[in-house]
């Protein structure tokens, strides 16, 4: 389960890097050894197993004036089982990242690429795939308002069973934002997305989003972003989705050595389950994190889902799933080269349909290394 909040400890902050001239090379390789009581996530005859992945990645980070941005990394994933061997993946994973800022505007330009060997997640199982997502997008300040205009293409290749679900969004949004505090903004946000499916042109559609909220610094030492509203999801020939939504990152810094994390989200997001299209997704988070010294930190991550899916003609009852997900670790940069940590995580689904149930425990183990 991917969490919102905290990034990673470790990164390039430390890396001395290669000098090319117009940019400089980090070479960085990472392995992780973890143990899975349940690596299959199910609800009975469970199977466990050890995982070793092995991550060489090269990021060039270009050399630009004042805050400008460019990066481009790509990352290699090796993952293998001790076991199951058969299960063994290999991951390509390419990203890019351009920023542009003037005195009163800003230009981003970002593409994320995703090679993909079939994967398990907290909700659901993949078979190979790929996913592409290209963002773009502009904004610029009048005084005390400001606005941004943005553009994401998101494309979604699967194979063999789950072909059905290959799909191609395109996201507009438009965002306006006042200055009621000199560090807080009041906004107001529209955006439209049009929803392409290759091969079930029955699960077309399109969504209408509206919020209001605040964004910047909420309350002494507190910052983040909150905003509801409403979204109107209409498809073509499955049960459409009008409900309030809900998006919510906040970041209260307790002390110079302590941040505690909060989020809660709630929207529909599309589903990979051939008779649904679509599942309504109930987040709530939290994290702490603590710096020990200077070049150690510790963090707890604690995560609730409430996820519910559409009735359908099939089921006796509508499905939902209560998910929890629990996080704790430590992060250790040993020398100027060299991070490394330790973590366990404890992962359940119950649902109000057995066969979806299942409890999962991790414990890893990383090294990371860079110049």
């Amino acid at each position: 389960m991917a969490f919102t909040g905290f990034l990673c400890f470790c990164g390039y902050a430390f890396a001395e890097g290669i000098d090319l001239g117009p940019c400089k090379l980090y070479p960085v390789i990472k392995t992780e050894g973890r143990y899975e009581s349940n690596i299959f996530q199910m609800s009975s005859n469970t199977k466990s197993e050890l995982v070793n992945t092995i991550t060489p990645e090269i990021l060039f980070k270009f050399k630009l004036s004042g805050d400008n941005v460019f990066d481009i990394s790509y990352k290699y994933e090796m993952i293998n089982f001790d076991r199951y061997s058969s299960d063994n993946r290999r991951n390509n994973k390419f990203n890019a990242n351009l920023e542009l800022y003037g005195s009163s505007y800003f230009f981003k330009l970002k593409e994320r690429y995703d090679e993909v060997t079939s994967t398990y997640t907290y909700a659901e199982y993949f078979d190979d795939y790929v996913q592409n997502e290209a963002f773009i997008s502009t904004g610029r300040e009048f005084n005390d308002i400001s606005f941004e205009l943005f553009y994401e293409n998101l494309d979604y290749e699967y194979n063999n069973i789950d072909s059905v679900n290959s799909r191609n969004d395109h996201v507009f949004d438009i965002a306006g934002f006042y200055n009621i505090l000199p560090k807080t903004k009041a906004l107001a946000e529209y955006s439209f997305t049009k929803i392409n499916y290759d091969n079930s042109s029955a699960k077309d559609g399109m969504a209408n989003e509206f919020l209001v909220g605040v964004q910047g610094e909420l309350a002494q030492k507190i910052t983040g972003t909150v905003k509801a509203g409403y979204q109107s999801r209409n498809y073509d020939g499955y049960t459409d989705w009008k409900e309030p939504v809900t998006y919510a990152n906040i970041v209260y810094e307790a002390s110079e050595k302590t941040l505690l994390d909060a989020m809660a989200e709630r929207k529909p997001l599309e589903s990979i389950d051939t008779a649904q299209n679509f599942y309504e997704s109930n987040i709530v988070g939290f994290g702490i994190r603590h710096d020990v010294t200077a070049k150690t930190a510790t963090y707890l991550k604690l995560k609730y889902n409430f996820d519910r899916y559409p009735a359908t003609n099939t089921d006796s009852v509508r499905r939902e799933d209560d998910i929890w997900n629990a996080k704790i670790g430590l992060d250790i940069n040993s020398r100027q080269w060299l991070d490394i940590g330790a973590n366990y995580e404890f992962q359940k689904r119950n649902s109000n349909i057995s066969s979806n149930d299942y409890e999962n425990n991790i414990t890893s183990i990383y090294l990371k290394a860079m110049y």
